[in-house]
């Protein structure tokens, strides 16, 4: 078992990841804390959908949910075309279980080589990505 220990001394909160930075398998949550008594709760608890979208989907989908889904205004806000919206759009429901991927390994692929090479998505997103096919 590797340990990992990250402490902010700046007393700065950190968000949650959803994913091992080893391994990048999903991550559980084993310890529940109260920061006013040290009250410690231990278990094994699910993250919550969101909590695995990398930061790029979850910042889309904030956007999405200020522009009450109008794509015209989520294209002005974030400067991309109506073709990437959509995609976004796809990707996110497939992130969160709300739709089924029906792209072909291959087509995936190129397409995430392709927002890759465009700067949409981070390396790490490209391999977790690439990484379920």
């Amino acid at each position: 078992m590797i340990k990992i220990i990250d402490e902010r001394r700046d007393g700065m909160k950190k968000n949650i990841i959803g994913y091992c930075p080893i391994c990048h398998d999903k991550l559980v949550v084993k310890t529940l804390r109260c920061n006013h008594c040290d009250t410690e709760i231990t278990g094994d608890f699910v993250l919550n959908p969101f909590d695995y979208l990398s930061k790029d989907q979850l910042d889309f989908a904030l956007v999405f949910i200020k522009n009450q889904g109008n794509i015209k205004a989520i294209e002005k806000d974030l400067g991309i075309s109506y073709p990437t919206v959509k995609k976004n759009i796809e990707d996110l429901c497939i992130s969160l279980n709300m739709k089924e991927d029906n792209d072909s390994n291959n087509d995936l692929r190129e397409e995430t080589k392709r927002r890759l090479k465009r700067g949409e998505i981070s390396f790490e997103d490209a391999e977790r990505i690439l990484g379920k096919l």
